[in-house]
């Protein structure tokens, strides 16, 4: 059984001594996962990736977002999100939300000139 725990090792603040993991990459609730099983989410841009970070607990871009109960919320121990490489190279496992190149290009495009 995993057990909640108050923090989670940060790898990005230990490479980067004196820097401070953004509360965006935090989870709200940690919990005690054995290094062999720990889950790296890996957030791509306009792939849907805020959505499913929320829903695994991380607080990205979170409004009302509804939080998934199961195993891999609660694996999902850190994330890589723009320039934020949190996650452990021991880590067992990357989730990664892929979408079709183009309309990630497309939804990119719209996303960053909404007035044309």
């Amino acid at each position: 059984r995993i057990q909640k725990i108050d923090h989670v090792d940060s790898p990005y603040e230990a490479i980067w001594p004196g820097e401070y993991l953004p509360s965006w990459a935090k989870k709200d609730v940690n919990f005690d996962v054995p290094a062999g099983e720990e889950v790296c989410f890996v957030h791509v841009g306009k792939a849907g990736g805020s959505a499913v970070g929320c829903s695994l607990g991380f607080s990205l871009h979170c409004a009302d977002t509804v939080r998934v109960k199961g195993v891999l919320p609660k694996k999902a121990t850190n994330t890589f999100h723009k320039m934020v490489y949190d996650c452990h190279d021991r880590s067992a496992y990357f989730l990664f939300v892929v979408r079709d190149p183009i309309d990630r290009v497309r939804s990119a495009f719209n996303y960053e000139r909404p007035d044309l």
